[in-house]
């Protein structure tokens, strides 16, 4: 009859009504508030799948990129893109999984070289490498394993047990250090070795040597002591080595050969001729350079158990012998 009344129009799905007209209203979540439309895109690590309902973007699925899978690419999750995305090393990223690429066989072993064997050994993510086991003194990697591996001498050729010995007219003092038998200190007898002792005759004292270190003064040592590692002036480094003599022939003119050896490889040898000097009924030397093979690295020598000798000769060709197990001691200056 022309009378205006209110007719009702319901708004439809994600609409609203806005000053007496339905518009449209998507429902929050990450495809509508990126704007994104159908397909597969990523919100930081996690994967979301878009979809269109009532003209309105929506979430249709959305997974977290974690454990195995913790990067999310184009809307899906992946273990790598690359193989700086794998946690080994010894892993390359393969269709988008690290796989890892062995580098030796299962219970298998071999050597690094002499000083270091190596055995085959899982790493955190299971991917087999060699994994170094250091030799100990006196120990050589032989076929994968870390032997007993003895250098020649008088002691250890003879199998003396330790304690004194006859090796002709000599009076050879035995140690076992590290598993192997060395001579301690080599003394000439006069009149002849028996029994394993200088036979007692009317001539005097035979000479005797006793090793040490020191810059100034002779410094007596036992086995373990510490012996300091310093720079030269023309680039080189050493150790000091001291001598103390008694009842030499003579003082003068002497060879001194010293070196410095670590599991039976020679560091330092060092020959000169000194006059040693009268101290106190002894004859005495000390400041002794024993030096280093040119170009080694000092810090590679910090800590190193080594052993020190020295044999000393006579112009009358009277030999003497003594060494000392050392800790050699290296500090940046």
């Amino acid at each position: 009859g022309g009378c205006l009344h209110r007719a009702v129009a319901p708004c439809g799905p994600f609409e609203v009504c806005q000053e007496g007209t339905c518009q449209s209203a998507c429902p929050p979540g990450a495809c509508a508030d990126n704007g994104w439309t159908e397909g597969r895109h990523c919100e930081g690590v996690v994967a979301v799948e878009c979809g269109i309902e009532e003209d309105c973007p929506v979430d249709l699925t959305q997974t977290a990129c974690t454990g195995q899978t913790p990067i999310c690419d184009q809307g899906q999750c992946f273990q790598c893109l690359g193989d700086s995305d794998c946690p080994s090393p010894l892993q390359t990223c393969t269709d988008n999984a690290c796989t890892c690429q062995d580098q030796c066989q299962p219970d298998t072993q071999g050597c690094f070289d002499d000083a270091q064997a190596w055995t085959c050994q899982p790493d955190p993510q299971g991917c087999l490498a060699p994994s170094p086991v250091p030799c100990g003194p006196n120990e050589r990697c032989i076929d994968g394993a870390c032997t007993l591996f003895c250098p020649d001498n008088v002691c250890q050729n003879q199998q003396w047990p330790p304690g004194d010995h006859c090796d002709g007219s000599l009076r050879v003092t035995c140690r076992q250090l590290d598993g192997c038998l060395r001579p301690r200190t080599w003394q000439p007898c006069p009149c002849g070795c028996q029994d394993n002792a200088c036979q007692p005759c009317d001539q005097p004292e035979g000479p005797t040597i006793d090793i040490g270190l020191g810059e100034t003064a002779f410094n007596a040592v036992q086995d373990g002591a510490v012996a300091g590692v310093f720079a030269g002036f023309q680039g080189g480094h050493h150790v000091f080595g001291a001598l103390r003599a008694h009842n030499l022939p003579q003082r003068t003119g002497t060879q001194q050969t010293w070196s410095v050896e670590h599991q039976g490889r020679e560091l330092a040898r060092w020959t000169v001729f000194r006059d040693l000097r009268a101290d106190d009924g002894f004859d005495l030397w000390f400041g002794e350079t024993v030096q280093f093979e040119l170009g080694t690295d000092p810090r590679t020598l910090d800590g190193l158990r080594a052993t020190l000798s020295v044999t000393l000769v006579t112009v009358d060709n009277v030999f003497l012998y003594d060494e000392v197990d050392v800790v050699l001691s290296y500090t940046d200056p």
